[in-house]
Order: C-alpha cells, then sequence, then structure tokens
C-alpha cells in the first residue's frame, strides 16, 4: 500500500479529493492532509509520503515554496507531487518543472483525469519500490559474496601458490586493498580444545594496523601482517595474550604471491615447537626453528603438494603413486624421517586436500580422513605411512570424481547464478562460493553440463530480461539490462538479438 498527502487549503475541496476516488482500490491506504504548506512540510517531513496532491496558492507557504523545501528536507525518498490551481500561470507551470512536479492540473478537472494521473504516478512507485528491493538485495548478496571471496582469497594465499594474474583477480572482485602492501608475514594459529576465537582475537588485534585474520577450521586460525608492520615476538606474544594457544610465525616476504611461503613456515614451525608445551600463547618463529638449507625443501614440497592436488582433479589415479612418493622423500629429508615430522606433514596434506575439495566431499560418508589421521597418530615408523596416504588420496579421489557429488557441486553453482545473476559475477567469485579452484570448477560444469559457466550466467540473465519484457511494458531497455547484470546497454541488446534471435524491443512486441 501507497501513502497519500492533499494539501488545500479550502476544506470543501480537500473533503471532495478525499472522496473523489476509491483510494483503497488504487493501493493507496494511508491519507494525510493539511490546509496549509507549512503545517504541510512539517507533516511531510514526518510521513514522508509516498504522493503529494497540492494546490499553488496557499497562504503563509504557497505549493511552490512547500515543494522547494520538500526537496531540500526530504532527500532519502521521492515524494512524487502533483499539483492543482485555479490559475493557468506560466511562471508556477515553469517552476513546478523545474522542481519535478509530476503534473499540474488545473480546476477545475474530471475525476477521470486525476484517476488517470494517480495510477501513473504509482506504476512509478512500483517501480522505485521494486528497484529499491531489488538494490537491497543485491548489497546484501554482494555483502555476503565479498565475505566469501575475501575468505577464500586469504585462505589461497595461505594454503596454493597463487600466480599474480588470480592475485590481481581476487582484488578486482574485491574492489579493495585487502592487505595493503608488502612486506608480509603470516602466523599459524591453534587453540587449545578447538576453542572458536576468532571474533575474539578480531576484537584483540582491532586497533593493530594491517592485521587480518580468517578462520581455518574449528579452533585453527590464519593471520597476515602487512603495511611494513613486521612485529617482534614481544608484540606477536601480547596479541596473542590471555587465550590457550599456540602459534608459529613465518618469515617476512615482500610479493603477495610469496605468502604461501610464509605461511608454509609458520605451519612448520608449530611442529618444531615442543609437543609437551602447554596452550599458554606458546609462540615459535620459523627462522628459530629451521636451517636455511630446508627452505628450498620447503618450496618444492609446496609445489609436490599442487602437484598432487592437480593429479586429483584430473582423475589421473594411476598417477598418484608417483606424484606422492617425491612429497615423502622430501619430508623425510627434512628431519631425516623424523617420525612427528612426517606425521605433521602427512596430516596438513589430507587436511589441505579435504579444504581443496571440501565442496565435493564434506557430506560424503566414505570420506575416510578422519581415520587416517587417527592411523596417521598411531604409526610407529615413517614407513607407513606413505601407503597409508596413498590409499586415503585414491580414495578421495574416487569421491570426487563420483557423478552424483559432481551434479551436487553443478546444482549449487547453477542455484548460486540463478540467486546472484544480477551481480557482476566471475569465475573467482563462483569458485568462491563452493570452495573449488576456478580452473578446476571451469572444467567440471563443462564436463557435466557441456556449457561454459559463462554460457550458464548469459542464458540465466536472458532468460529473465525475457520474463521482464513480456511482463513490465514500460521498463527502458537500459533500465532491463542493468536488472539482470548488464551495466552497457548497447552491449545487452547485443546479446540479445545473438541470443534469441531478435532485439529487446522486438522480443516485447511480440510477447504481447
Amino acid at each position: 500500500m501507497y501513502s497519500l498527502m492533499i494539501v488545500e487549503d479550502e476544506e470543501i475541496i480537500r473533503e471532495g479529493l478525499k472522496q473523489c476516488l476509491d483510494w483503497p482500490s488504487l493501493q493507496i491506504g494511508a491519507i494525510y492532509e493539511a490546509a496549509d504548506g507549512k503545517s504541510a512540510l512539517d507533516l511531510a517531513v514526518a510521513v514522508q509520503p509516498d504522493i503529494m496532491l497540492t494546490d499553488v496558492v496557499m497562504a503563509e507557504m504557497d505549493g511552490i515554496e512547500l515543494v522547494g523545501a520538500l526537496r531540500e528536507h526530504v532527500s532519502g525518498k521521492n515524494i512524487r507531487v502533483i499539483m492543482i490551481s485555479g490559475h493557468e500561470n506560466i511562471d508556477y507551470i515553469k517552476s513546478a518543472l523545474r522542481l519535478q512536479v509530476i503534473d499540474y492540473l488545473l480546476k477545475p478537472f474530471h475525476t477521470e483525469e486525476l484517476e488517470s494521473i494517480i495510477r501513473k504516478v504509482l506504476q512509478d512507485c512500483e517501480t522505485d519500490r521494486r528497484q529499491s528491493s531489488h538494490i537491497q538485495r543485491l548489497e546484501e548478496q554482494m555483502s555476503l559474496s565479498r565475505s566469501m571471496v575475501k575468505w577464500r582469497f586469504l585462505h589461497d594465499l595461505c594454503f596454493r601458490s597463487l600466480p599474480s594474474e588470480e592475485i590481481q583477480q581476487y582484488m578486482d572482485v574485491l574492489e579493495e586493498d585487502t592487505l595493503g602492501k608488502g612486506p608480509f608475514r603470516a602466523v599459524y594459529i591453534e587453540a587449545e580444545a578447538d576453542t572458536e576465537l576468532l571474533s575474539d582475537l578480531e576484537a584483540q588485534w582491532a586497533g593493530t594496523e594491517s592485521i587480518v585474520l580468517f578462520r581455518i577450521g574449528k579452533g585453527i586460525y590464519g593471520g597476515i601482517w602487512a603495511e611494513n608492520l613486521q612485529p617482534d615476538r614481544d608484540t606477536i606474544t601480547r596479541l596473542l595474550g590471555g587465550w590457550r594457544l599456540k602459534a608459529g610465525v613465518g618469515s617476512s616476504v615482500m610479493r603477495m604471491d610469496d605468502i604461501y611461503q610464509s605461511f608454509q613456515q609458520a605451519r612448520v614451525a608449530l611442529i618444531h615447537l615442543s609437543p609437551d608445551k602447554q596452550y599458554a600463547s606458546a609462540l615459535i618463529d620459523y627462522a628459530a626453528s629451521q636451517r636455511p638449507k630446508e627452505e628450498l625443501m620447503l618450496k618444492e614440497i609446496a609445489q609436490q603438494q599442487e602437484a598432487i592436488l592437480r593429479a586429483m582433479e584430473n582423475n589421473e589415479r594411476l598417477a598418484l603413486a608417483s606424484t606422492l612418493h617425491p612429497y615423502f622423500r622430501l619430508i623425510g629429508l627434512m628431519e631425516q624421517r623424523s617420525l612427528p615430522y612426517c606425521q605433521a606433514y602427512c596430516s596438513m596434506l589430507l587436511i589441505h586436500i579435504n579444504r581443496h575439495f571440501s565442496v565435493l566431499i564434506e557430506d560424503s560418508a566414505a570420506n575416510p580422513t578422519v581415520l587416517a589421521l587417527e592411523s596417521i597418530h598411531a604409526a610407529h615408523d615413517p614407513s607407513e605411512l606413505e601407503p597409508l596416504v596413498l590409499h586415503t588420496i585414491d580414495t578421495l579421489t574416487g569421491i570426487i570424481h563420483s557423478r552424483p557429488d559432481q551434479r551436487k557441486v553443478v546444482r549449487d553453482i547453477t542455484g548460486f547464478i540463478q540467486s546472484a545473476y544480477r551481480e557482476e559475477l566471475t569465475l573467482t567469485q563462483i569458485a568462491a562460493h563452493v570452495h573449488l579452484s576456478p580452473n578446476y570448477l571451469a572444467n567440471l560444469f563443462k564436463k557435466e553440463t557441456g556449457m561454459t559457466v559463462n554460457d550458464c550466467i548469459t542464458a540465466v540473465r536472458i532468460t529473465e530480461a525475457k520474463r521482464l519484457l513480456a511482463q513490465e511494458s514500460s521498463l527502458l531497455i537500459s533500465d532491463l539490462a542493468e536488472m539482470v547484470g548488464y551495466k552497457d546497454g548497447k552491449y545487452f541488446t547485443k546479446l540479445f538479438k545473438r541470443e534469441v534471435g531478435m532485439n529487446p524491443s522486438e522480443y516485447r512486441e511480440k510477447a504481447r
């Protein structure tokens, strides 16, 4: 329902306007009235009606002055004004036009004439209301999407060796400089008993410049320092103070695509923290835990992790053993086959795989990871670990490439596109939503549907455009384009014609 304000200094005319139309049938519920411009302004500021029907010539403040003051005092809402006057004064009409008055009725007028104008105004109000609701939904979706993309960005920076092009894609989607400029330094945090501390840690660090935190798992967090903020051990210990946790800190890196290296160092540093060390803000720096010659091995381990993921993505199950063996050779060399060290790296590999393919395996009852982690912890010799991990990732590869699970992912992707098609969607953003890498998502979607992700986005948008064209005869093509996710109306028209075989205007005429 909409609201109307009638401003008229003659009571008999004011009452006549209230009674001349069946206002409820026109979806007008509340009707306010005022006998002069000054009281009308005060009331309009308070109630902000959708439509104002006002006389021009009134005492104290005339209709022109009223509308001028209204535009000044009510900026958050477009109150549509219809003026009524018994004088065809050209100056009044010019002033009304300058103030964007919807129409100017001369007394006496027919009821049908007023009703026609009111109906037109209500159509505009309805369009505004839909667009406002649409914008609000978009803002909510964009906020949620940005939050997901930001989490995925931070996660990928720390768990994958991101190429600079992909980093830039993330930055373009986020439209913000999430981390600022280097150098950067990563921290890996484990809380006692899976304690959830993210909001508490964020509150503790709120006054600290250029620190971002993200949740990795239950009781496990990552953090990145930036903007030349290189905290020493005492600073980090103070920031972590008050909670029972352990933290490993990586070395400083200058480039964003090297944050992965710093984060892996932080994880490795934590492994070297004495197992019997109590959870009490215990902290170890990578530099204090590593020998320089092992840094090269750490990079090679990271590369081998990526090779394992690629083999799993491509369903190269016969190649898994040959891909996994160099990984074990490297972690064995790192600490001369120290059992705790190998156990830690095996656990991290399986956790990394589960996070990378989370949307495909999180609901699978056949997921062997939990049992595998228990078996890794119970192993008595490093030689027991390689066949155990190989069997686990082979089973996970089978789950990942099982058709029901892949179809579920495709349904999730399609559902996300259908709910967010009005946004400027990118492959990176959609991949973040389903927690998959962009390349893997693109290949999976193409394999299952026979179309690219962009083809799907276009199909959803064109379908919605056709629906709107059939229902909204007064909708401008440029507005329609924006409503279905295209900022450029000309590009939308060209795309629509390519997909439908006719331009939007022709389709609307045919659909009538």
